[in-house]
């Protein structure tokens, strides 16, 4: 602000105010005190002579000098910032490696992860299905049990001179035994009576 209000002053005629020192900032060269005074202080025959004249030229310069004053004082007053950190190359490569390496890391174990699931989760479906064949295997020992004993009670009570004694007697033929045949026939009687 003390440049502006210099060049004012010197455009007015007016004494500026005394400049205080700006910190960090550029200062333009200092004129001597005798060029300023003999600039800012014309005589009054010279202004009232070139008045016309140098009012067209102060309007002018001026705009400019207020211009270059503008800059000036938008760099003396824009704060500084200070410069990002120059981190070498090798560090961000350090970086990107460590990152990477963490994440890949992080996709093989979810990967083990998931085969681990996979594979316990067949597990557990061949261990269900072997449990279900043995409890199919169980209930058909179970009822093959059954069938022997009421073979073996059947057979037991038959006629062999009756029609069905004489008709069993020539279907266990195509038989190992008259057991086996018996429960193929008790067998088929229930599944008979299951579908009626």
């Amino acid at each position: 602000m003390d440049e502006i209000d210099k060049l004012l002053s010197d455009l007015s005629g007016k004494p500026s105010k005394p400049e205080t020192p700006a910190t960090n900032s550029p200062k333009p060269p200092p004129q001597s005190s005798q060029s300023q005074s003999s600039q800012s202080q014309p005589s009054q025959s010279q202004s009232s002579q070139s008045q016309p004249s140098q009012s067209q030229s102060s309007q002018s310069q001026p705009s400019q000098s207020i211009d270059d004053l503008l800059k000036q004082l938008g760099t003396e007053t824009s704060p500084s910032r200070p410069a990002p950190p120059v981190t070498p190359p090798a560090a961000d490569n350090r970086l990107l490696e460590q990152i990477k390496s963490k994440y890949t890391a992080q996709d093989q174990a979810q990967h083990q992860r998931q085969q681990q699931e996979q594979q316990q989760a067949e597990r557990q479906r061949q261990q269900q299905e072997q449990q279900k064949q043995r409890r199919l295997e169980q209930l058909k020992r179970e009822r093959r049990s059954q069938l022997t004993e009421a073979a073996q009670t059947w057979l037991k009570q038959i006629d062999p001179k009756s029609t069905e004694g004489i008709w069993f007697e020539e279907f266990s033929c195509n038989y190992g035994s008259r057991l086996e045949a018996a429960i193929e026939y008790l067998e088929a009687l229930q599944e008979v009576d299951r579908g009626v």
